[in-house]
């Protein structure tokens, strides 16, 4: 995930902060040295690109779009409970990094992955499709493994 935020870097209108994996504790979520990194991150660039990783297995992201004041969340399995901790994380991050109630919570559940080793690939694509037009649209097996 580290080598796709850096190639994500070229746009320049994106900054990458990684998330750790959720405690289950939301007054532990986020380190103060974390937070202190979003709220600089979104004063630099229009787009902050946060991948997180659940339970040690799966990748989901967080996209603060600062120009159009949007939180969006993505869990590329669409599942209830990775849904679940990504809106604890995003609750955490709008009140604590953001200091802002009014971003509006965008929910992504569009493209879902069909495969349990893919993850990366669908939150790649997902934090590219959000900064340009040119994020390839092929999620076939062969399209994924170009991708990989």
């Amino acid at each position: 995930m580290s080598a796709v935020t850096v190639s994500l870097g070229h746009y320049k209108k994106s900054l990458s902060v990684m998330l750790p994996p959720p405690t289950g504790n939301p007054s532990e979520e986020l380190q103060s040295s974390t937070i202190d990194e979003i709220s600089q991150a979104t004063t630099k660039r229009p787009f902050v690109l946060l991948p997180i990783n659940l339970g040690g297995v799966h990748w989901a992201g967080i996209i603060v779009n600062r120009a159009e004041k949007k939180v969006m969340i993505y869990d590329s399995l669409n599942s209830a409970k990775g849904r679940k901790e990504l809106k604890k994380v995003t609750d955490f991050i709008t009140t604590k990094a953001l200091k802002d109630e009014s971003n509006l919570k965008v929910d992504v559940t569009e493209p879902t992955q069909m495969d349990s080793s893919n993850c990366g690939v669908f939150v790649s694509l997902f934090f590219w499709s959000a900064m340009s037009d040119e994020a390839p649209s092929d999620l076939s097996p062969t399209g994924l493994t170009k991708l990989q």
